[in-house]
C-alpha cells in the first residue's frame, strides 16, 4: 500500500474521462469540481480524498523531470492553495471544459503550464478523423496521426495505479 504524498498529481479514472487534482495533505485534494452533469457551478475546491476518488481507480501522474521545470511538492501545494484562494474570492477564471478544467489546474500546479491531454486528444481526434477518412490510404493516414501524437508527447511519463492510504 502506497502512502499518498502532498504535491502528487492524482488522477481518478471515471471511465469516460479522468478527474485530476493535487493532494495537499491531511486527506484533502484541491481540484475543480461541481455538481455531476452541471459544470456551470464548477469551482476550485478542497475536498476529502474519498470525495475526490468517489470509488474510482486512483492513479498518480509522474513527470519527465529532465524535460520540464517541475515544481517541488511544496510549490505544487502552495500553487493549488493560491488558486483555491483566488477562486474563493472570485478572481480565478471559471471552469471551461476546453481551456480551464481540472487537468489544466493540476498540470499548472506541477509544471507551471496548464495542459490537458484529454482536451488535446479529443480535439486532435476531431480534427484528424475527417482527414483520415478522406485519405486515399486510411491505414497510412491513421499511422501518420498516431506518429504525430507521439512526437507531441506530453511532459509526463505515465500514470500508475496505486493502492493507497492518506496521511
Amino acid at each position: 500500500m502506497v502512502r499518498i504524498e502532498p504535491g502528487w498529481h492524482l488522477v481518478a479514472d471515471r471511465r469516460a474521462f479522468t478527474h485530476h487534482g493535487i493532494y495537499v495533505g491531511r486527506g484533502s485534494v484541491i481540484h475543480f469540481t461541481g455538481q455531476p452533469n452541471n459544470k456551470r457551478g464548477a469551482a476550485i475546491r478542497r475536498t476529502s480524498l474519498a470525495e475526490f476518488v468517489a470509488g474510482s481507480p486512483l492513479y498518480v501522474r509522474s513527470y519527465h523531470a529532465d524535460e520540464v521545470d517541475l515544481n517541488s511538492p511544496g510549490e505544487a501545494c502552495a500553487t493549488a492553495e493560491r488558486l483555491l484562494q483566488l477562486s474563493n474570492s472570485g478572481k480565478h477564471a471559471k471552469y471551461h471544459l476546453l481551456n480551464n478544467n481540472c487537468e489544466h489546474l493540476a498540470t499548472f500546479c506541477k509544471i507551471g503550464t496548464a495542459e490537458s491531454a484529454q482536451v488535446r486528444d479529443a480535439t486532435g481526434l476531431a480534427v484528424s478523423l475527417p482527414l483520415i477518412a478522406m485519405a486515399a490510404n486510411p491505414v497510412a493516414g491513421a499511422l501518420g496521426w498516431l506518429l504525430g501524437r507521439r512526437a507531441n508527447r506530453p511532459p509526463w511519463e505515465d500514470e500508475r495505479l496505486i493502492d493507497y492510504h492518506a496521511d
